[in-house]
């Protein structure tokens, strides 16, 4: 399910990730594609998974988020290169 977004915020291929802490606290942010480079999705991807933080600027703002304080990240939708060990085609099952 897609989070609120402000009705004044309007984005072509907007993506929208929530960030869900330790603490079960979560974060929502929505964002323009980033790339139209299809060829670098993965490398960049892995650089950020390599990497102790999750950063991101929004509306002015830079955020530096620690990787060990983060349970799991939820992005949509998902590239459309994605790293091969990415199990796909899964459906989440609740319960």
């Amino acid at each position: 399910m897609e989070p609120n977004i402000p009705k004044e915020i309007v984005m072509t291929e907007k993506r929208w990730m929530t960030i869900h802490f330790n603490d079960s606290s979560e974060m929502k942010f929505i964002f323009p594609k980033q790339t139209d480079d299809v060829t670098n999705i993965v490398t960049d991807l892995n650089k950020v998974l390599e990497s102790n933080h999750l950063l991101v600027e929004a509306e002015g703002i830079f955020y530096s988020f620690p990787f060990a304080n983060i349970k799991y990240i939820r992005v949509s939708p998902s590239p459309e290169q994605v790293p091969a060990t990415l199990i796909k085609g899964a459906v989440l099952k609740e319960g």
